[in-house]
């Protein structure tokens, strides 16, 4: 398996790794980062992963993004009353002078 596959499976489960690639200034930063934790992967590597995870989009989440889905897993405050669907505005009765 290629290291840059193992970084990939390792950042899953270590969030102190994650943080300090997320928190990386460049993509040499980065490379250091990984190299320093074992990882002998290019600042090239993680660039293509990044790139490859950011245009893997599922067709869920396709559709969440641009259909405005709204995402059941995630608590959602409550409201106090249900509202109901508000009347039309009308006009006000004609009032001669």
């Amino acid at each position: 398996m290629p290291a840059i596959n193992d970084l990939i499976a390792s950042l899953q489960n270590d969030t102190k790794l994650q943080q300090a690639l997320m928190n990386a200034t460049d993509p040499s930063v980065a490379e250091k980062i990984a190299n320093d934790a074992g990882f002998q992967v290019s600042a090239q590597e993680i660039l293509d992963a990044y790139q490859a995870n950011l245009s893997e989009l599922t067709e869920e989440e396709l559709q969440a993004c641009t259909g405005g889905k709204l995402n059941l897993n995630t608590p959602v405050a409550p409201h106090s009353t249900p509202t109901q669907p508000t009347s039309p505005v009308q006009e006000p009765p004609f009032i001669p002078e």
